[in-house]
Formats: C-alpha cells, structure tokens, sequence
C-alpha cells in the first residue's frame, strides 16, 4: 500500500506549478472521511445537488461532503461509490433526456463499463486544496486549466513514461472524470491522469475553456518533482 501523501508537500507542490503553469481555478481534493467537516455543505436527502454546482463555494474556501444518505444526485450516489446504479432508468435518461448516447442500449452498456470502487469511507469530501486539513489523506487532485495548461500537464505527465499514454480524456460524466476514473487510476501500477469536466451538462459552472486535469495524489507529487529538469525549468 502506498504511503499517505503529506497535505503540505501537496500544498506547496501545487503553489509551484501553478507558478510554472497557470491554472483557471485553484485546485481541488477529494478525500475520504469518517465525519463531515465542520462547516461543509451536506446535500439535502430529498434535493438534487451537483457537486459542480458547488463550485463556486469550493472555490470560495468552502467545502461539500457526500455520502450514502446524501450523495447529492442519483447519478453521483453511484459513481462516488456509495450506492449501486439501476441501470434502465438511468439509461434511459442519458439516451431520451440528455441525448448524450444514440440510443439505450449504447448508454446500459456505458453505465456497466463505469463499475466505480466503493466508498471507503462515510463521506466524500470536495475541497479547495490549500484548504485542506494537515491530517487528511488526499486521494485525487483536481487542476482546473485551459487548453495552453494542458498543453503542459499532458507533455509533463508523459515525461517520465515510455508508454506515451499517461492521460486519457474518456467519455464521462463530471463527477466520473475528477473522481471515479483517477480514483480507479490510483489502484493501477502506473497512474494516468484524466482530462475531464467535458460533460454539457457541468460546462454551466466552470469558466469558459476550462476543464479539469484529475491524478492520484501521488502521482501528482511525481509530476511536480520532474519540473526542475524538464522544459518546465526553462
């Protein structure tokens, strides 16, 4: 198992690069726990809230925490890994409502392809990453970058690999791409970083071009340790 990323080494990291880079919006985190934060958004049982619709209360120093019992919307109940998809229904509302997949038989199959990890813990906590608690575990890191930034991250990420496919950009909800897939990421050998945020349906909360470039804490911390050496240290 890997060990737990220190918060200040992530903190400073990303202040580095983002000095090196430039980012839209400051960085997030997502990470596991036991209780909610004080003071964080819990989402209502009987309303829908998605977690990007929050962003603005992230970015202002804030904080949303999801869970079974409050997942936030049906779609997050299962790819934040609490609680399982039925997959018709919701097939049916990505094909007929949304439009996003040609017909319901290409939108189940989409739906049986996601299999998100399970939750390890009672909550899911979304937070601005400089505001993040010393003794919190990090999972996933959020960059929020236009397309100059991504120029970088993508050539930075595959500096150090021979397989040249060290970000991906799949087809995903919002919440898929800066929580389910980087965090299935963290579980492989060698992890990718995930472009994302692509969604029309999120687009409405971001600025303009910006979308969101989403790794494993650890491996976040390879890619700033590269810097110095790289054409970043020009």
């Amino acid at each position: 198992m890997p060990h737990p990323v220190s918060i200040t080494r992530l903190q400073q990291a990303a202040a580095r690069l983002e000095a090196r880079v430039g980012f839209l919006l400051s960085p997030t985190a997502l990470f596991f726990a036991a209780a909610a934060p004080e003071q964080a958004f819990v989402p209502g049982t009987e309303s829908w809230t998605c977690m990007f619709a929050l962003m603005k209360k992230i970015q202002a120093g804030g904080s949303a925490a999801f869970s079974a019992a409050a997942p936030g919307c049906l779609g997050a109940s299962c790819y934040l890994g609490f609680n399982d998809l039925p997959v018709a229904p919701a097939a049916f509302y990505l094909s007929k409502m949304e439009r996003l997949k040609k017909d319901v038989r290409l939108a189940a199959a989409f739906y049986q392809d996601v299999q998100p990890l399970l939750a390890a813990s009672k909550f899911l906590v979304f937070q601005r990453l400089d505001k993040v608690d010393i003794r919190v575990e990090v999972e996933i890191v959020n960059l929020w970058v236009d397309a100059s930034s991504l120029s970088n991250l993508h050539a930075l990420a595959n500096y150090d690999r021979d397989d040249n496919q060290s970000v991906i950009m799949p087809f995903a909800s919002g919440c898929q791409s800066i929580w389910t897939l980087p965090f299935k990421e963290k579980q492989r050998p060698q992890a990718r970083a995930v472009v994302g945020s692509l969604d029309p349906t999120v687009r409405a909360y971001l600025p303009p071009g910006a979308v969101s470039f989403s790794i494993p804490a650890g491996r976040f911390l390879e890619m700033c340790d590269n810097v110095p050496g790289s054409f970043l240290s020009h």
